[in-house]
């Protein structure tokens, strides 16, 4: 009797043991799944648009991101970078149209910011566009990141690019609350927010959070089948 009684005693202390684990587990797959839609959530205004191919798109997902605080060009691209993407590259009127209706200042005022108090200009995203070390000034040597190659395609403002800092301006971005663009210096001036381009749709955050919930949840029925 007193063998019996042992037994279901480490058997009743063994069994609470597994249901405390067991909950823990699932505590600790909501918590991740909370803390990525909260990363998710975190800088980007609202999930990556598809350009269709069905709409003459190409078939990538561009994202607007609005910063906590500023940033340089280079650490925009590295955001980008980040998502899975790089700086959206804009190589015709179509792409260029489409990708400002996402970032227009009326969709996103967040993402612009004044040029400061010697202009009444507004500042948008950065873009993709930067120019080469050495090329000629002011419209010299303009490409792409992610090899899509020299401009082609320009939608530059009235009298930019103009190189108007000393320093150089070697760096692109939307433009007055409109679609044209403007070169500036990223030391000289930083801005709030970037656009990314992903040319292969990958897994979103908030997907592997799903995964993870609906992982722990198979297991634990499956535990308790057995």
């Amino acid at each position: 009797m007193l063998i019996q009684s042992t037994c279901l005693i480490e058997y009743s202390s063994i069994h609470s043991v597994k249901q405390g684990f067991r909950r823990l587990r699932t505590k600790a797959l909501i918590l991740g799944a909370s803390m990525i839609m909260m990363i998710n959530i975190g800088n980007a205004i609202a999930a990556p648009t598809e350009w269709k191919v069905s709409e003459g798109g190409n078939g990538h997902l561009y994202e607007v991101i609005v910063q906590p605080s500023l940033v340089t060009w280079d650490q925009a691209q590295s955001i980008a970078l980040s998502k899975g993407g790089y700086l959206a590259t804009l190589t015709s009127k179509a792409e260029n149209d489409f990708v400002f209706a996402l970032a227009a200042p009326d969709v996103i005022p967040q993402a612009w910011i004044p040029c400061g108090a010697f202009c009444s200009d507004t500042w948008g995203p950065w873009l993709g566009g930067f120019q080469r070390a050495d090329s000629p000034e002011p419209a010299g040597g303009w490409q792409w990141v992610n090899k899509d190659g020299d401009f082609s395609y320009t939608n530059w403002a009235p009298f930019e690019p103009n190189d108007a800092d000393p320093l150089g301006e070697a760096w692109l971005h939307f433009f007055d609350n409109s679609s044209s663009w403007n070169d500036i210096n990223q030391n000289t001036y930083q801005l709030p927010s970037l656009v990314v381009e992903i040319s292969s749709p990958i897994p979103e955050p908030m997907t592997y959070a799903l995964f993870l919930v609906g992982l722990g949840i198979i297991t634990l029925r499956t535990r308790r089948i057995s």
